[in-house]
């Protein structure tokens, strides 16, 4: 539902890691997508909404996505809190990579209903 917006592949690869993860800044990223849909289609199936924070408040992603009728809404957040982690908190942050990958490739359903 992110149409070309999204990640196809997590920076964070290797299964562990030995020295810590450096950003050089704070990263904070919203969007709010509608997609406005036509009058003979309804949505069959769609995406649950997640909320997925890293310990500490260290980090967090939100994906959440409402359909009232006429239109979809997504509403998604991304944001790494700290510019430095620790070889221990690696696997943390691949994860909520993974995720965000995840939630963002996944499809919504549309039924195109008869006229």
């Amino acid at each position: 539902p992110m149409m070309g917006n999204t990640r196809s592949n997590n920076p964070f690869d290797d299964e562990s890691r030995s020295l810590p993860v450096d950003f050089p800044f704070p990263i904070e990223m919203e969007r709010i997508i509608s997609i406005k849909l036509p009058e003979n289609a309804t949505v069959e199936e769609m995406p649950e909404s997640i909320r997925i924070q890293l310990p500490d408040d260290d980090g967090l992603y939100m994906y959440q996505i409402t359909n009232n009728g006429p239109s979809v809404q997504i509403r998604t957040k991304f944001k790494i809190q700290n510019t430095f982690y620790e070889p221990s908190q690696y696997q943390q942050l691949k994860d909520l990579y993974d995720y965000m990958i995840e939630k963002e490739n996944e499809l919504i359903v549309i039924k195109l209903n008869e006229e």
